[in-house]
């Protein structure tokens, strides 16, 4: 199993569709030649996490965020590797928000990154998910 994880401090600097689009084309190249290298095993691709900016004197989702995810889901699924979708997972828009209220934190100040309690929160998310679709394969493997 090879795991990738989309690094978001892109999304900030991204201020055009034809931006997410060429991002996403290199993320699709890199897992097609991850596939080349190592035919046997399955990608899985942990897509960005929500995160916030300021608009309007107000914390919100970044709002080219829903469009990069779209692409990378798309452009991911299309060159045969899993997405998981961590947006979705924190709770999907404005969720970093809650995240960085939480008590204690699961993110930092700056709205973007996890505090080691949320890194240990997310990757127990993760872990149970991919337990629980091996389960679901020995299980259909079975039948």
């Amino acid at each position: 199993m090879i795991i990738l994880q989309y690094g978001g401090n892109a999304v900030p600097y991204t201020k055009t569709s034809d931006k997410i689009s060429s991002y996403c084309k290199s993320i699709r190249k890199q897992i097609e030649y991850l596939k080349k290298q190592a035919p046997g095993a399955v990608i899985v691709f942990i897509g960005p996490s929500d995160m916030s900016t300021t608009v309007a004197g107000k914390r919100q989702t970044y709002p080219i965020l829903p469009e990069y995810i779209d692409s990378l889901k798309a452009n991911v699924t299309a060159s045969g590797a899993a997405y998981w979708d961590l947006y979705s997972v924190m709770g999907g828009k404005d969720s970093m928000v809650q995240w960085v209220k939480a008590s204690p934190a699961l993110a930092g100040p700056d709205y973007v990154h996890f505090t080691p309690k949320g890194s240990e929160h997310v990757g127990n998310i993760f872990a149970d998910a991919l337990l629980l679709f091996y389960d679901y394969y020995k299980l259909r493997k079975h039948e």
